[in-house]
This record gives structure tokens, sequence and C-alpha cells, in this order.
């Protein structure tokens, strides 16, 4: 169970199912909503009925924009559970908030996360971070090395923001009476996929488990240097010192449960777009794990079991960008194996070109 005690948000609950009423406790900067410690009323998460709330953003507890906490009906009381955590995904850019917070806002009431908390019985989070058109080539919902290093403001490392609202949902839910485990669970789909495989290498003492999907065929290479050449992020992790002030920690990764899946049509390929990779980043990525998607997605199968990853990469037939039921199920049927220590995959319950991933 996480022991850290976020300051001044124990008192004073008022809520409501759908969303929290601020009454004057909050105010809107930049389209943000935002709350300081003194003034935050905390929402009161009652058993028995499915409740979506907003979290304001507070800046005094790191976190600079809001997030969304889903927590479904029959979450176990009294007793330890994980955290269920999506970043979110708009899919465009945009400069007004009210986009990428609307679209969060669906996420947490309608969307894969919605659908995995439901069946595993745990909460949800969901942030409303910006992809902002006016940083140019920043793609933040991808947690990319742009993104990385912003160091201050709104948009400053949201990895870390991140963090800031996982300990604060973490207080509300305990004052709740729903103490959550250490070590979240984690998915994504697409951008918020390689947002997930990208924040577990940086912060895997953070995860337990996540599940990923659409990542271009090309996890995160999880190792500094590979063929004798430093592997950058965000294809690697050779230079992160630079960018989070220490270097990768292999042996916390290797902790972490993974389950990373592709659709066998899937033609959804970044690699070619600015925002995604540099020239640079691109030309590093063709040398190492090759041209097409289907070469990388097989090379990186290669690579993880190599370095002995805790990985399971399935590829699912008649399957483009996209999830479908036999996916969701497998990723509920992989969190659920992966609750506890240790790695264990699963048999896949869809239509596989392969099954288990070697180790």
């Amino acid at each position: 169970m996480r022991t850290r005690v976020v300051a001044g948000v124990l008192g004073g609950a008022i809520a409501s199912i759908a969303l929290i009423v601020f009454g004057g406790c909050a105010s809107l900067s930049g389209g943000v909503v935002t709350a300081s410690p003194e003034t935050y009323e905390p929402p009161h998460l009652s058993a028995g009925a499915d409740q979506v709330v907003m979290v304001p953003a507070i800046p005094e507890l790191g976190f600079h924009t809001e997030y969304f906490l889903f927590v479904p009906a029959g979450v176990p009381r009294g007793q330890e559970t994980r955290l269920l955590v999506q970043p979110n995904n708009t899919g465009r850019v945009s400069d007004s908030h009210a986009v990428h917070r609307d679209r969060a806002e669906r996420d947490a009431e309608q969307g894969i996360g919605h659908y995995l908390a439901r069946e595993l019985t745990v909460p949800l989070l969901v942030p409303a971070f910006d992809r902002p058109e006016s940083i140019g080539m920043t793609y933040t919902h991808a947690l990319d090395r742009d993104t990385l290093e912003i160091t201050g403001g709104r948009y400053g490392r949201i990895d870390l923001q991140l963090i800031a609202m996982i300990d604060h949902a973490t207080t509300l839910l305990f004052a709740a009476d729903v103490p959550i485990e250490e070590g979240v669970w984690m998915v994504g789909f697409s951008a918020s996929a390689n947002f997930a495989n990208r924040f577990a290498a940086l912060h895997p003492q953070e995860v337990r488990a996540v599940a990923t999907g659409g990542v271009n065929g090309m996890p995160i290479v999880p190792a500094e240097v590979w063929n004798g050449r430093i592997v950058p992020y965000h294809v690697g992790v050779g230079d992160i010192a630079e960018l989070i002030g220490r270097r990768f920690d292999g042996c916390a990764y290797r902790s972490v449960s993974q389950f990373i899946f592709m659709g066998e049509s899937d033609d959804n390929d970044t690699l070619p777009y600015g925002d995604a990779y540099s020239e640079e980043e691109r030309r590093i990525t063709r040398e190492l794990l090759g041209d097409s998607m289907a070469e990388r997605w097989a090379r990186s199968r290669e690579i993880y079991a190599e370095l002995d990853v805790p990985a399971q990469f399935v590829t699912y037939r008649g399957v483009g960008h996209e999830m479908n039921e036999a996916i969701r199920t497998d990723i509920v049927r992989f969190l659920r194996a992966n609750d506890e220590r240790g790695f264990a995959p699963i048999e896949p319950s869809g239509a596989t070109a392969e099954g288990l991933a070697e180790r």
C-alpha cells in the first residue's frame, strides 16, 4: 500500500456522483480548473454506485491539469487493490484545453480503461494532459523526448505530474477506505501506449504491470547501449539521465510485467512523421530495428527476450490498428494474472499469429 500522504486534502468532503462541484473552491486558469491544498474539497466516494469525479489541477501538489477518477460500483473496501492508469490520447493537436479535457473525461466514462476498470473492479485514473499545437513537434501524449525536455510550467515534466496525480488519487481513495497497492497497472493504445511503455521504462518503481498496443512495432528498447552504440530516448534509454536526472534502472524494470500486442494488419506507422520522430531518431530506429513495422516488431521481440525482460508479445490475426473484444479480454486476464510479484504470461484467447513470447 502507498503510505505517502498528501497534506491538506482529507477534510470537508463534498461531491456529486458525476462531477465534483467546487462552488468557489476552484478557479479557471487558461482553461484549466485549478485549486489549492487549502481550498480543495475532496469528493466523498461512496460504495454501491459508479462514480466519475474530476479532480482539479493543484500546482502546489505537483500537477498542473485536471485528472478524472472512475470508481466502479463494487470496488472492495478495506482491502488493498490496484489503481489502473490510462494516459489520455486526444488523437490530434489543439491549443484548446477543453478539447483534451473532454476527451479524457469521455475515456474515463466509456473508454478502454473504463471497460477494464469495470471488469477488474479497480479504480481508474485518466489525466487530462494537453497536446498543444503551439509548441511545435512536441508529442506530449506519447511522452516523447521533446516532452521530457520541458522542465517547468503547465507542460513541464508531465511524467512527474502523473506520479503526483497517482499519489493524490491514492490519498483520496485511502480516505474512502480503498487502500491502493504499491505499483499501478497501466494500459494504453497507440500514442497512449507509447506513453505507458515509455513511462514504465522511466519510472519502473511506479508500475506493477502494463498492457500496450499499436506502438508501431517498436516498443522502447530497454537498453542504454546496443551493438556498441548509445540508444537515446525515446528510441531507447541510453541518455535518460540527461532528461530525468538518473540512469535507467534495469533491475526495477525487470519487475514490471508487460503485455505488448499488435494487429497483424496494423499499418499505422508514425515513424515517418516529424512530431513523433526526429530525423536522427528515425535513422537510429531503422538501423537498429528495421524499416518496416513487421521488421521492427520481430526485432523488438528478440531484443526483449535477449535482455530477459518479462514481456509477452502477441500478434492478432485479422486485426488492424484497433482493439477488439479478444484483446480486451486478454488484457483483463493478463493484469489479473500479474497482480502479484513475478511474471505470468497467458494463453491468448484471440486468433494469433504467435502465442507466448520467448524470454
